[in-house]
């Protein structure tokens, strides 16, 4: 719960933190220096009242640029030039022809360079020599007009918006470009020589402009080109060019809107030169002005979500991950508590848990692909150049999608922010460069697609389903169509004949089922599994149709040879496998859809000891007694307990880690495991097996007293155990329960004869034969081994007083060395039932 309330608790939180903030820091920000200034003017009456005025008039330079602008200023369109310290220069490697040498930059004398290329060089050289006039108009009455017919450049940058031009600012400094500066000495001019240069294709411009980069080059120098211009296949009817300019100025930084770039001038450059080219060089095209869209006023924000950008809210958003991740192994754990295969993830689990291995992996994922997205996949985004298609592509990937969404609301709540607008709406979805509906398309197809896998794999590890599951889903979804019967049919072991005592069981089976699921503690209905063989190989019926009930307070025996079914029954019950056809209802609750709760009242001791060697016998119990939701003194209590059942508690073994312990410590461990918690059902599979006769009878005096308040199927090979614990038992062969019913009901239905013992020298044994063939007609004679034969002899046919006499006339002549005479045990019945079933 208290995990939980953090985890929703953390983004309220942290939303409410930065609400606070942002009220804070609004209010600080509504003082009159983050305003347009504002004036109160007379109103020219009685009253002597005044009028509030708002305006640039009435501003400080600090409140003009939150003042409304109904008719921003004109300006003349400038050409960006570079500082004369970074201008292209020959570094004596005439690599690139036509550059000055570099010795310019000392004295400020560098002129600017303009690259141009074409496919007709005689073309491309007569535009490129009407690119400036020749000469310099000296009628400067109307300036606007003036430049507008000059090529004026700059070495000063844009910022965001064009209200006010850098370039024309008190004390800088706007060059007139000329192709040559001699004789010209107008005082209202600052001319710059400006070389325009022959290359003989866009590679050589593409390898100039890359190497005048400061890391394009060895040497870290600076070499930048004003512009370039390609005139592919320009002709006196059609104008093709292409024009590169430098874009490194327009990179936003810190949230803020990408600066300006002055490229009118560049393209009018071209235009008003190729219109020369066909009119003459008195043609003019002139470009009067660039100006700036009117505005209404402004006032200084702080927008935190603008601020922190799509990384910060990528990373909170995905944070829940690495915490589910970390739960995944404590939810795996607590719904599998027990079986084979997942003792082994409780393992995986553990390490995952001990070391933080899975929250490692969630947080690098988290924190990598939001750094993907800032650094690499941002910038796809906003090249466009870069192939739509796999933008998209890379959105398949939910970190992607996610930081393009939030990257689309931050630029338009950017452009609210600058403009006094409002972000987003959902009439901008139809916005051309708008990736916000293909992030949404791509989420909701996968989560149409994700969502029913999910739900399948969640339900097929918490079912323990086997490969098989699937198959058996389409097999009935296929037999609810074409109304054909696909269930599994049986075939037979060559002994389909059923006993009396299994009908009965059947019938008591049905009537409980029909009176109700939870008459008792475990009833199996029809329970069936087979192994579907591979590449057409026969089928394995491991269990053929067992039907049983176990009411609550009975210890039922499952006896049968190797592979009879012991073992793939309990898997089924207990959740390890799903059965291919049939069900089980434990405590009322059915093995195919409630196996989470079944778990949860339940305990197994496995065939084999599964143990964590590296931790003690009471953590084994403290683990699995969270697990049955055994808390504080009750869980120390029931661990107690459980140790001391089974001797484990007295002489420290109880905080000795498992692999000091002996094998038979191992197993009154893993039955102490299977007890805690008082579960209503367990399962145990040969729990005594390598045991000491007094460790054995221990643990059946635990088990005896277990046995009271709960139901329990134990599985044994010895037939002691099965009598000294079982209330019932039942004799499996071949995947179908033979018989069943109490040890004194089986010896009198199966028995009906004695066991006649007897040792004499090996010489002696026919004599034996004949002895007993006397006395028994009938007798069967069914072990014989070195003298030493055992004789099966009706009881219709002899008296032990008879049998008796018998042997003791007989003593001195056949020498009998020892003999006994017994009545049918339950192993005699164990193996009669198996020879005849086989």
């Amino acid at each position: 719960m208290a995990t939980n309330c953090c985890l929703i608790g953390f983004p309220i939180f942290l939303c409410t933190l930065l609400i606070l903030f942002q009220v804070v820091i609004n209010r600080a920000l509504r003082g009159p220096n983050y305003s347009c200034g504002c004036a109160c003017l007379p109103t020219n009456d009685t009253t002597g009242s005044c009028k509030k005025v708002c305006g640039l008039e009435y501003s400080t330079p600090t409140q003009a640029v939150f003042c409304a602008i109904s008719n921003p200023i004109q300006w003349p369109a400038a050409l960006q030039i570079p500082s004369y310290l970074y201008r292209a220069v020959d570094e004596h490697d005439n690599v690139f022809p036509g550059l000055p040498d570099a010795s310019c930059r000392s004295w400020g004398t560098c002129p600017v360079s303009l690259l141009y290329t074409g496919r007709n060089l005689v073309l491309a050289n007569d535009i490129a020599s009407g690119f400036f006039l020749t000469t310099v108009p000296s009628n400067i009455s109307d300036l606007l007009r003036t430049l507008s017919e000059l090529v004026p450049g700059t070495i000063y940058g844009i910022p965001q918006t064009n209200y006010l031009e850098p370039a024309f600012s008190a004390g800088h400094v706007v060059y007139i470009l000329q192709s040559s500066c001699s004789g010209i000495s107008d005082p209202y001019y600052n001319c710059m020589e400006t070389l325009v240069l022959w290359r003989d294709n866009s590679t050589i411009i593409n390898k100039e402009l890359y190497q005048g980069y400061q890391r394009g080059n060895p040497n870290n120098m600076i070499n930048e080109i004003s512009a370039a211009f390609d005139f592919g296949d320009t002709s006196s009817v059609k104008l093709d060019v292409t024009i590169w300019y430098n874009d490194t100025l327009r990179k936003p930084t810190l949230n803020k809107p990408p600066g300006m770039l002055r490229l009118p001038r560049s393209m009018n450059l071209v235009a008003q030169a190729y219109l020369r080219h066909l009119l003459g060089s008195s043609a003019q095209l002139p470009l009067w002005f660039v100006s700036e869209m009117p505005k209404s006023a402004t006032a200084l924000k702080l927008d935190f979500s603008s601020l922190l950008g799509p990384l910060f809210f990528m990373w909170v958003i995905q944070l829940l991950l690495p915490v589910s991740l970390s739960f995944c192994p404590v939810s795996t754990i607590s719904t599998r508590s027990l079986g084979l295969k997942f003792y082994c993830k409780i393992a995986f689990c553990f390490f995952f848990i001990l070391i933080a291995s899975v929250s490692v992996v969630g947080y690098q994922y988290v924190f990598g692909f939001g750094l993907l997205g800032a650094f690499l996949f941002q910038f796809f985004v906003e090249d466009r150049d870069f192939s739509k298609s796999a933008v998209v592509l890379m959105e398949l990937l939910p970190g992607f999608s996610l930081y393009r969404g939030l990257y689309e609301l931050s630029q338009y709540s950017l452009i609210g922010l600058y403009q006094g607008t409002k972000g987003m709406q959902w009439r901008n979805m139809e916005d051309e460069q708008n990736g916000m509906r293909q992030v949404f398309a791509i989420m909701f197809i996968e989560w149409l697609m994700i969502t029913p896998i999910s739900f399948y794999l969640d339900r097929y590890f918490q079912s323990n389903s086997s490969p098989n599951h699937l198959r058996s889903k389409l097999k009935r979804l296929l037999e609810k169509f074409t109304g054909h019967n696909m269930r599994i049919q049986d075939r037979g072991t060559g002994a389909d004949v059923i006993n009396s005592d299994v009908l009965d069981e059947k019938k008591t089976v049905k009537e409980s089922l029909a009176s109700s699921p939870v008459s008792c503690t475990i009833i199996c209905d029809d329970l069936r599994k087979v192994y579907w063989g591979k590449d057409g190989a026969t089928p394995k019926y491991a269990v053929r149709g067992l039907s049983l009930a176990v009411p609550h307070g009975q210890c039922f025996g499952m006896l049968g040879p190797n592979g009879a079914g012991k073992t793939s029954s309990i898997n089924m019950l207990i959740g390890l496998s799903r059965p291919s056809s049939g069900t089980a209802y434990i405590q009322g609750l059915d093995i195919r859809k409630d196996m989470d709760k079944i778990h949860l009242c339940m305990g197994v001791c496995p065939q084999f000891d599964l143990l964590w060697e590296s931790l003690t016998g009471r953590e084994h119990l403290l683990f699995y007694g969270r697990l049955k939701n055994l808390q504080e003194d009750a869980l120390k209590n029931a661990v107690d307990n459980a140790l001391r059942s089974v001797n484990l508690l007295d002489g420290g073994a109880a905080d000795k880690t498992v692999d000091t312990y002996s094998g038979g410590m191992k197993r009154r461990l893993s039955v102490a495991i299977s007890l805690i918690g008082d579960p209503k059902v367990v399962y145990m599979d040969e729990p005594s097996a390598g045991l000491d006769p007094a460790s054995r009878n221990l643990l059946w005096n635990v088990v005896k007293k277990a046995k009271q308040g709960r139901a329990i199927i134990l599985t044994t090979h010895s037939m002691e155990e099965a009598e000294a614990l079982c209330d019932r038992v039942g004799i499996f062969v071949k995947g179908r329960l033979q018989c069943i019913g109490n040890c004194t009901e089986m010896k009198l239905r199966y028995g009906g004869a004695y066991v006649f013992t007897i040792s004499t020298p090996p010489i002696q044994e026919e004599e034996v034969l004949k002895m007993v063939h006397e006395l028994s007609p009938s007798a069967k004679r069914i072990y014989s081994l070195a003298g030493t034969q055992k004789f099966e002899i009706s009881k219709n046919d002899v008296t032990i007083a008879d049998a008796f006499r018998t042997v003791v006339s007989s003593k001195d002549h056949l020498k009998i060395l020892a003999w006994g005479f017994t009545d049918t045990t339950l192993e005699d019945v164990f193996i009669k039932v198996v020879e005849q079933a086989s």
